[in-house]
C-alpha cells in the first residue's frame, strides 16, 4: 500500500499548501544552513529528487513567505486599528467614565444643599424659631442623608477607579493585539488554514521570485 504521507504534509503551517509554478507538484519544506545559522525553506519536488536537474525553480524561505501573508492581511484588513479596538473592547469592557463624572457632580451639589440645610435649621433654632426636639429631628434625618450621600459618592469613585484601571488594561491590551497581528514569530496552521488556499512558486526571467496566493474564498490569485 502507498505510504501515509499526512503527517509530513501537515508537519508545517505552510506544508501542502505550495506548489512549484514549473511543474505544479508540491513544495517541499527543507533546512537552509549558513554557518551556524539554520533557515526554513520550501522548494519543489523535483528539486528536492534531483537538484537543479530536477528543477530551476528558485528556493523560498518561510520568512519571506510569512511577509506575504503579512501584506495580505493589510489587504483584507483595510481598517485594522478599528479590528484591534474591537477586540479589545471586547475583553477589557471600559466603563462609562464620563457618566460617572456627572453622577459624583449631581452627588456633591445635593451634599452642599444638604450643608447649606443644616445651616438654615441651626440658625433658625438659635433665632427660636423652631424648638430643640423639631432642630434634633430635622438635623439628624439631614445626617442620614449626608451619611447615604457620602456612601454613594464612595461607591462612584471606587467604580471610577476601576474604570481608570480598564481603560489602562485596555490600552496594553490593544497593543498587545497589535503586535500578534503582526505575527512576529511567523503564521500558525491553524491561522494558515482559515486564510490561506494555495500558493504557487514561480522564478522570473531577471531573478526574482514571483509568489501567487489564492486566499480562501478567492478565485484569483494576488
Amino acid at each position: 500500500s502507498a505510504p501515509d504521507n499526512s503527517s509530513y504534509q501537515n508537519k508545517y503551517p505552510y506544508s501542502g499548501k505550495l506548489r512549484c509554478a514549473i511543474h505544479h507538484t508540491p513544495c517541499n519544506h527543507a533546512l537552509h544552513r549558513s554557518g551556524s545559522c539554520e533557515k526554513d525553506v520550501w522548494r519543489c519536488r523535483e528539486y528536492v529528487k534531483s537538484g537543479r536537474k530536477g528543477c530551476v525553480g528558485p528556493i523560498l524561505y518561510t520568512e519571506e513567505l510569512d511577509s506575504i501573508m503579512r501584506q495580505c492581511l493589510t489587504e483584507i484588513l483595510p481598517d485594522r486599528e478599528a479590528v484591534i479596538r474591537e477586540a479589545a473592547g471586547l475583553y477589557a469592557g471600559a466603563g462609562p467614565a464620563a457618566r460617572l463624572d456627572g453622577a459624583m457632580a449631581r452627588k456633591r451639589g445635593q451634599v452642599k444643599e444638604l450643608l447649606r440645610k443644616k445651616d438654615k435649621l441651626l440658625d433658625l433654632s438659635i433665632s427660636g424659631c423652631i424648638g430643640d426636639r423639631e432642630f434634633t429631628l430635622r438635623n439628624r434625618r439631614c445626617n442620614e442623608e449626608l451619611e447615604e450621600l457620602e456612601a454613594q459618592l464612595q461607591a462612584l469613585e471606587a467604580e471610577k477607579l476601576r474604570c481608570g484601571e480598564a481603560a489602562h488594561a485596555a490600552a496594553k491590551l490593544e497593543q498587545a493585539i497589535a503586535e500578534e497581528l503582526d505575527f512576529p514569530g511567523g503564521f500558525s496552521q491553524l491561522v494558515l488554514d482559515a486564510l490561506l488556499d494555495h500558493g504557487e512558486v514561480a522564478g522570473e526571467a531577471d531573478g526574482r521570485i514571483r509568489v501567487s496566493v489564492w486566499l480562501k474564498g478567492s478565485t484569483e490569485g494576488e
